[in-house]
């Protein structure tokens, strides 16, 4: 389905009581939008709520949590006119959560989210992926977690690009892991993307033994390499994966007089 004009509907007042959320077709609540809404609340501005009516009881929000959690807190029995759809799979309902919320720009990470529920090639692909890594995406940061989706996508691209073998992201993944582990310094998404690029522009000869084993090395660990890289960033006036992977290069050709790689120049 592409558009929701394909998804048919029938009107419903429902009270707010009787609605819920799912979060594998829903972005996470954002109590700071509830609270922007709520200082200028008005019950006739509610509009038209978006559900899936799953069975004769279970209703789940497509679009417009935000106003029905402000509703919730400025009144103990309120009601909504909801658009009610019928009949949907997780996935329909996920691809509906998308094209509703088209123009209100969900964070990058929840579109993420909710393209892996629908089913979405690209999303499914980079997911199966990191995951294949014992990483997995999060909103929540923390050990062997990453939520760069920009970055996981970007990388995607590349190495759909270079028709790497292996994918760009098993690799820079990799690289990190045996590097640095698990810390959530290290899975930071410009230096999975500076890794990446590395790959993507030398191939081959890289040697990845070395590189780990110079970026294991490396003063200051992750933390260190995004200093560094940053300093370039603010002299070449580069992106920051493009500066990671300068400063990447250059520590890797430190003491080697054969088999070096040539001295990173792109800066986007």
């Amino acid at each position: 389905m592409t558009n929701t004009e394909q998804y048919k509907f029938t009107e419903d007042i429902i009270e707010v009581a009787n609605l819920g959320t799912d979060l594998r077709v829903q972005r996470p609540l954002n109590m700071a939008k509830v609270n922007k809404i709520l200082h200028s609340f008005n019950p006739s501005g509610m509009g038209v709520v978006s559900v899936s009516k799953r069975d004769a009881v279970t209703f789940i929000i497509i679009d417009g949590q935000h106003r029905v959690e402000a509703l919730r807190r400025h009144t103990d029995n309120g009601v909504v006119l909801c658009h009610v759809y019928e009949g949907l799979t997780i996935e329909q309902e996920a691809e509906l959560f998308l094209l509703l919320n088209n123009t209100t720009k969900p964070r990058s990470i929840d579109k993420f989210m909710v393209e892996v529920t629908s089913g979405h090639p690209e999303a499914v692909a980079i997911d199966s992926l990191v995951r294949a890594r014992q990483y997995r995406i999060s909103h929540i940061a923390g050990p062997a977690t990453i939520n760069a989706i920009n970055s996981l996508r970007a990388i995607y691209k590349l190495s759909v690009e270079k028709e790497a073998d292996p994918d760009l992201i098993s690799m820079s993944l990799l690289v990190v892991n045996r590097a640095w582990g698990i810390q959530e310094s290290a899975s930071r998404g410009v230096i999975l993307e500076g890794i990446a690029q590395l790959y993507g522009e030398y191939g081959s000869r890289v040697d990845t033994e070395t590189l780990i084993r110079k970026l294991m090395e490396f003063p200051g660990g992750p933390h260190g390499l995004w200093d560094q890289a940053h300093t370039y960033s603010k002299l070449d006036r580069s992106r920051m994966p493009m500066a990671v992977a300068k400063t990447i290069v250059a520590e890797y050709n430190k003491g080697r007089r054969v088999n070096t790689l040539e001295p990173w120049r792109r800066t986007h």
